[in-house]
């Protein structure tokens, strides 16, 4: 008697940690399936027509200061937008539909967090002066 109620408990454990386990697995792939960066009109959110990158972020972020310390190694000027602190720049991260830090405009393109990758990928699709910026051969960017 206590052998049968023992297989079922160990089939519907079984049964939820499957449940569980597939709808995590279900719910992180859609991650793999998303552009690393949204290509969209943002130049209402830039300081002014010289700037071309715009961080929204945090102070204690560590991800905020390895950007920032990405763009300030090549010499790629930068809007640094704190939401905590600026009630504007917390706005402007709502509209923009931020939902991690740092959010990082570079011209048309948007991306959520740190990722190296897309923002050599931005920069590099990056239009000064009709010509394009190749970053791997040049490591300052004059804007």
């Amino acid at each position: 008697m206590w052998l049968q109620r023992f297989k079922k408990l160990i089939f519907y454990s079984c049964v939820l940690l499957l449940g569980l386990g597939s709808g995590n697995l279900i719910v992180s792939l859609t991650h793999y399936f998303q552009s690393s960066y949204l290509k969209e009109d943002y130049s209402s959110y830039f300081p002014d027509q010289y700037t071309r990158v715009v961080i929204y972020g945090t102070r204690y972020c560590p991800y905020c200061a390895m950007a920032r310390t990405y763009f300030q190694e090549r010499n790629i000027p930068f809007e640094d937008l704190d939401i905590e602190k600026s009630e504007k720049a917390l706005q402007d991260f709502i509209r923009l539909n931020g939902k991690s830090v740092p959010l990082l405009l570079i011209e048309t393109q948007r991306i959520e967090g740190f990722n190296k990758s897309a923002i050599e990928k931005a920069l590099s699709t990056t239009r000064q002066t009709g010509e394009t910026v190749d970053i791997q051969n040049r490591r300052e960017l004059k804007i």
